[in-house]
C-alpha cells in the first residue's frame, strides 16, 4: 500500500519540487561562495560527505515531516535534531555489529555507555516529532475553523440571496 502511495506522481512531483528547491536555494549557493573564496586566497574547502548529509537531511526533512531544518544554510549550522539522528543511526547500526546482542542488552537494561547515549538521541527525536505533530494538529485545527467560518459566511449568503429581493426579480 505505500509503495504505491510512494509511486504516485504527485508524490514524486512533491519530492522532486523539494530535492529542485534545495539544490537551487542551497546547495548551489553554498557551493558557489566555497568556490569564490578558493579563487580570492582563503580557505575554500569542505567536507564533501558532510554537504550531501546536510542535503539529504534537509530534504528528508522536508519531505516527511514539513520541517526545514535548515542545515544546509550557508553558515552551515549545526542542529540539534540532525546531531541526535545522526547519533541514534550510528549507535543503532553499532548495535548490528557486536559479537553478542547480550552486551548491548545488559548496557541496555542498566543504562550504560552508548546505549545510554542512545536513548538520550531517541529521546531527542521523538521530542522534535512530537512538536512537529502539534504545530501540524494546531494548523489542521485552524485550518477547519476557517474553512468553518466561510461555509457559514457562504450560508449566510446564500440564504440572503434566497431571501432577498434577487431570488423574487427572478420570478
Amino acid at each position: 500500500m505505500a509503495s504505491l502511495e510512494l509511486g504516485s506522481v504527485s508524490v514524486r512531483s512533491y519530492a522532486f519540487n523539494i530535492v529542485t528547491t534545495e539544490i537551487e536555494s542551497r546547495l548551489i549557493p553554498l557551493l558557489s561562495s566555497v568556490a569564490d573564496k578558493g579563487v580570492n586566497g582563503s580557505s575554500g574547502s569542505l567536507d564533501l560527505q558532510d554537504i550531501l548529509r546536510r542535503f539529504s537531511f534537509d530534504s528528508i526533512c522536508r519531505f516527511s515531516f514539513g520541517l526545514d531544518p535548515g542545515c544546509l544554510r550557508l553558515s552551515l549550522p549545526i542542529s540539534e535534531f540532525a546531531s541526535a539522528f545522526d547519533l541514534a543511526s550510528k549507535l543503532s547500526a553499532e548495535r548490528a555489529i557486536t559479537t553478542s546482542p547480550m552486551i548491548w542488552k545488559l548496557k541496555r537494561f542498566f543504562n550504560l555507555g552508548s546505549e545510554k547515549q542512545l536513548k538520550q538521541a531517541i529521546k531527542s527525536v521523538h521530542e522534535l516529532a512530537e512538536e512537529v505533530i502539534s504545530r501540524k494538529k494546531q494548523t489542521a485545527s485552524t485550518t477547519r475553523l476557517m474553512m468553518t467560518f466561510c461555509l457559514i459566511s457562504y450560508a449566510r449568503q446564500t440564504t440572503m440571496f434566497f431571501s432577498g429581493t434577487l431570488w423574487s426579480a427572478f420570478f
